[in-house]
């Protein structure tokens, strides 16, 4: 399979597990369309008057005759309003009613409680993975050069050194194809870090996202590490 089908069949199993091919969501009778067009106009921040449609299209990246349509069911049901932005005499500013407002709420209350039922069986480190894998996707997609929010610097931890040593086998058998023995130099290397610590001289970091450790930096007196101990090395 290609990464066109293995991404085609992931979108084919997720929409089917979060139940988007049903054709109403929870909480509502609005279509998945009309469920997101009036979710960002209701994420208009404080306190501006609303949304423009060119805006909510934007962001949504949704064609303008679409959108259009549906702005107009949004108004003939009285969920939504409109009024003249006070900065630009040509832009009409989108915002809900509260019929809107009502309607919002309980499509999200019905998908929290949803993702909620989904979510459930799913233990905290499940959980976790499940975290880690949704920003990678994010972030790739994205082309986001921003770190995603999760990421910290913390000092070692009973067990990483460990965990740094296996890492450390693994990334150069895939990299270079070193093979098992790697992995007695570079755990000879952390144990005499470990054993000869100098607290005045040396010092070391590991680097977390969302709870779980991606790369370490070391910094040692007296001696040459090998490179990817010397710097932030990403081991995800």
């Amino acid at each position: 399979m290609t990464l066109v089908d293995d991404l085609r069949s992931f979108n084919r199993f997720y929409t089917r597990e979060i139940g988007l091919l049903n054709r109403r969501l929870p909480g509502g009778e609005l279509s998945l369309a009309e469920a997101r067009v009036l979710y960002e106009i209701a994420q208009a921040p404080a306190p501006a008057p609303g949304r423009t449609a060119a805006d909510v299209g934007r962001t949504l990246r949704m064609d303008k005759a679409h959108l259009s349509r549906i702005v107009a069911r949004f108004r003939t049901r009285g969920l939504i309003e409109s009024r003249i932005s006070p900065d630009h005499g040509k832009h009409r500013m989108l915002s809900l009613t509260d019929a809107g407002r009502k309607v919002f709420a309980g499509l999200e209350a019905g998908a929290r409680h949803e993702i909620g039922d989904l979510l459930a069986p799913i233990d905290p480190a499940g959980r976790a993975r499940l975290a880690r894998a949704m920003d990678e996707m994010r972030a790739v997609l994205e082309r986001s050069q921003t770190p995603p929010p999760g990421w910290r610097l913390r000092p070692l931890a009973p067990g990483d050194v460990g965990w740094i040593a296996h890492r450390q086998a693994r990334i150069y058998h895939e990299e270079f194809g070193w093979d098992w023995t790697y992995e007695g130099l570079a755990c000879q290397i952390l144990g005499a870090f470990v054993l000869g610590f100098d607290a005045a001289r040396e010092d070391a970091w590991v680097a977390e996202r969302n709870g779980s450790i991606v790369g370490a930096i070391f910094l040692i007196g007296g001696c040459e590490f090998f490179r990817s101990l010397n710097s932030l090395y990403y081991m995800g």
